[in-house]
């Protein structure tokens, strides 16, 4: 359930496919999902899309609308005037967790994003070189950690936010030794 700075409640109907918006006066209408089990609507009005099993719901400061699509393995967005934005690429893959933490992977399976399903908040975005290295880490601050590495791909150094950088070297096969400035 999530709560809008209006004082709408949303819930997730999970066994009717659609996400219901309770607002002030009681009145509960759709706001997402026909009902239909299945995956369909991205890009078009909310109400006409196929949901499978919507588990929760999240809402961010600017009223976006975040499902956790169950069944489809999926992070939906609905914007503030109930249309669909789909908040992946093709081939992403979404999962949510009990503890209310939802994470987009990449088709290659490079962790992307973790948000909280709860507020809406990106806690964690990871960035990648085109040869798949991890290469940064951006927190919902906008604080990003940067991992430098040789043309080999392999790390040697990090950079926190600050611009302190800490060289690493390689002690034996399997480990990296941190050399702080």
């Amino acid at each position: 359930m999530a709560v809008d700075a209006s004082g709408n409640l949303y819930i997730a109907d999970s066994d009717n496919h659609r996400i219901r918006k309770v607002d002030t006066r009681g009145i509960i209408t759709t706001v997402a999902g026909n009902g239909t089990d299945g995956y369909s609507g991205d890009e078009g009005p909310a109400a006409q899309a196929e949901l499978r099993k919507p588990l929760d719901v999240a809402l961010d400061a600017s009223d976006n609308l975040y499902i956790a699509d169950y069944g489809n393995h999926r992070i939906r967005k609905v914007g503030p005037h109930s249309a669909f934005a789909n908040s992946m690429t093709a081939g992403d893959i979404a999962f949510a967790e009990d503890n209310g933490l939802g994470h987009i992977m990449s088709s290659t399976g490079r962790h992307k994003t973790t948000m909280d399903l709860d507020t809406g908040v990106v806690l964690r975005e990871f960035g990648y070189d085109d040869n798949n290295n991890l290469v940064s880490i951006t927190d919902c601050f906008g604080n990003r950690i940067t991992i430098n590495r040789d043309a080999g791909g392999v790390p040697v150094s990090i950079t926190s936010a600050d611009g302190i950088i800490a060289a690493l070297t390689r002690e034996h096969r399997r480990s990296l030794r941190v050399l702080v400035p």
